[in-house]
């Protein structure tokens, strides 16, 4: 009954058969219905976005308590700055999240169904 399937992807997602079950059969009922989609998100974009959030808040709460004790270009001038220094700090995280995305579209494009196994038989052969 859902429109949409939301796939939070990670490296593994694609090797696990029963991940590609549930892909598999949600396109076959997208097949049917053209108001259907897949949503595949990184799994850690979710955190970029929330970290850029928080961010977001703490800048704008920083001028406005600086903006209250100096002239409005210099309370802007340290926002700017620790933004500066935020965005240095972040830099990993926000290419690593650049990586993932590339990485979806690769294994989407290069998937074979011979890929994906049993991750319970594979980590426990017995």
């Amino acid at each position: 009954r859902s429109d949409t399937l939301l796939v939070l992807w990670e490296a593994t997602y694609l090797t696990r058969l029963w991940c590609v079950y549930e892909l598999a059969v949600f396109s076959n009922l997208r097949a049917s219905d053209s108001s259907k989609k897949t949503l595949v998100i990184p799994l850690f974009h979710g955190a970029v976005v929330f970290g850029a959030k928080v961010v977001f808040a703490l800048l704008t709460a920083v001028y406005l308590g600086l903006r209250q004790q100096v002239e409005a270009h210099e309370a802007f001038g340290v926002a700017a700055a620790l933004l500066l220094v935020i965005l240095v700090a972040a830099m990993p995280f926000l290419l690593q999240n650049c990586v993932d995305v590339a990485r979806v579209r690769e294994q989407l494009a290069a998937f074979k169904l011979s890929y994906a196994e049993w991750h319970c038989c594979a980590a426990n052969p017995e």
